[in-house]
């Protein structure tokens, strides 16, 4: 999982380095921006999904902010492609057997 240094304590410790710890962190972090968007918006299933994995690469107030402009839930993440990329390779790896 990649956090990042800047906004991350657990980045800079030498946490990140122990795998178990590294993927605890990330989804607590995930949770986290899960609950922001229910609490933010009515975003429900798939959309709530997306807006959860967007927020991980460029923060919830970024993803947040893409309903009061009308743009896409991955405008501000990275190749502003990142959660429809994250669930494009999620299919592969299920359609490959990996569950």
């Amino acid at each position: 999982m990649q956090i990042d240094y800047d906004f991350h304590e657990f980045a800079r410790s030498g946490d990140w380095a122990d795998p178990k710890a590294n993927i605890e962190y990330a989804c607590k972090l995930l949770a986290d921006f899960r609950g922001i968007m229910i609490r933010c918006t009515s975003l429900r299933d798939a959309e709530l999904i997306r807006a959860m994995l967007a927020s991980y690469n460029c923060g919830p107030g970024n993803v947040l902010r893409t309903f009061g402009n009308g743009r896409d839930i991955d405008f501000y993440t990275a190749g502003r492609n990142y959660s429809a990329d994250v669930l494009k390779r999620a299919e592969f790896f299920a359609a490959n057997g990996w569950t």
